[in-house]
């Protein structure tokens, strides 16, 4: 019986002495590794609240339309102020911040916002295919117009208020070149790949059925210089007239207009940025085209419904 009792005393303590050797990273678990785990997949943050009613409202409508190489989009929001205030509000969203305090941080945005309590926003963008220029002559206003029925009028023109216009619409001087390079003619003009806008109105009613018309017009296009002229027209055209043949007369011509256009006078008009020359066969009023017109149909608008402690907040700024 001793002898039992000893053998089992000495197989616990080699046991014990085993178990201590093993290197303490050895017994703990290893983390698992989501890239080697093929079924694993990242978890993103959950979207907060006022996160998820911000996008909502900007997918309430969004339509968009294309003509004549110009794309125009249009997100309806139904209320400015509340737009602007949820932005306002999530800077806030999860500091745990009470809704005193909340009050407070938010009463310079409800100061500067307010007005433009029940008037509804756009989000609108322009945008030039294929990477080609689009050409402005005028403000944003005169090319981009809102029309919507009345009692009196089947279309009749809304107004609105650009809050955010980038790039900001400011004409420069651009000379457009017909089809010799000593005749150009000067003309303000603004010109941009890319426009995006946000504008409110209060004339644009969405308490109706009736469709909201956004009309894009007298507007055209320009392709760079670079993708449409060639190498041959970057160099201002070829440098040897050939034998027998007299030269191009250029003689009298600024080198900076020989160099940029050269003489490429394409059906298509082409546009040197950096120069602000524009070249085309046709006339300036043969250059101008109708744009895409984009149609919201407030009848089919669902807004969605603010969270509730950031409707607590707004309850409470109007009572300033």
């Amino acid at each position: 019986m001793k002898f039992a009792n000893t053998l089992a005393g000495f197989f616990a303590a080699v046991s014990l002495l085993f178990f201590l050797t093993i290197p303490l990273d050895n017994l703990q678990a290893a983390a698992k590794d989501p890239k080697k785990n093929k079924n694993s997949k990242a978890r993103k943050a959950p979207k907060s609240s006022i996160e998820n009613y911000l996008v909502r409202m900007l997918t309430m409508q969004v339509k968009s339309a294309t003509k004549n190489g110009v794309k125009l989009t249009v997100q309806a929001v139904p209320d400015a102020y509340l737009y602007f205030m949820a932005k306002t509000y999530r800077d806030y969203e999860g500091l745990g911040l009470s809704e005193e305090l909340l009050t407070k941080k938010l009463g310079s945005a409800h100061t500067r916002y307010k007005r433009f309590q029940n008037r509804l926003f756009f989000k609108i963008t322009i945008t030039g295919e294929d990477g080609k220029y689009v050409v402005f002559d005028k403000s944003l206003a005169n090319h981009l117009t809102v029309t919507q029925k009345s009692e009196k009028n089947a279309f009749s023109k809304r107004t609105y208020h650009p809050v955010n216009v980038s790039p900001k619409v400011d004409a420069e001087q651009w000379k457009l070149f017909g089809k010799r390079i000593s005749d150009y003619t000067k003309k303000s003009l603004f010109v941009f790949k890319n426009l995006r806008a946000e504008v409110t109105s209060f004339s644009i009613k969405d308490e109706t059925t009736e469709p909201i018309y956004f009309n894009l017009n007298e507007i055209w296009t320009a392709k760079s210089l670079q993708k449409s002229a060639g190498k041959t027209a970057l160099r201002g055209g070829s440098r040897s007239g050939g034998k027998g043949k007299k030269k191009g007369r250029t003689k009298g011509i600024p080198k900076k207009l020989r160099g940029a256009l050269g003489s490429v006078t394409p059906h298509e008009p082409v546009i040197n940025a950096g120069e602000k020359q524009i070249s085309a066969k046709m006339s300036f009023a043969e250059l101008k085209k109708t744009g895409p017109i984009v149609i919201l149909t407030p009848g089919h608008w669902d807004p969605p419904l603010p969270p509730q402690g950031f409707l607590q907040v707004i309850k409470q700024l109007s009572t300033r």
